[in-house]
């Protein structure tokens, strides 16, 4: 009961502040500009997937569908091999 209640007072705070509250400030209105993000965010997903099927394949011989190569993974090789972070 007191989530709910916590949950409904953020609601009504929020709403009461206005949506400038909630949405950034500088949303882009070009529609070309946000497809090509929108396309640029699809392509390298998929690059990223079709990077941890080829890493699962290589080590396992198999394919799972929960992936291996995780952005932690990520970020902890590139500051082990660059020493950044």
């Amino acid at each position: 009961m007191d989530r709910e209640f916590d949950s409904q007072h953020v609601l009504e705070m929020i709403s009461q502040c206005g949506l400038s509250y909630v949405v950034p400030k500088r949303m882009q209105t070009n529609f070309g500009l946000r497809f090509f993000y929108f396309a640029f965010a699809c392509l390298l997903y998929s690059i990223w997937r079709a990077v941890d099927l080829l890493v699962q394949v290589e080590l396992t011989g198999e394919y799972e569908h929960s992936p291996m190569v995780t952005a932690d993974n990520t970020l902890t090789l590139l500051k082990k091999e660059t020493g950044i972070g």
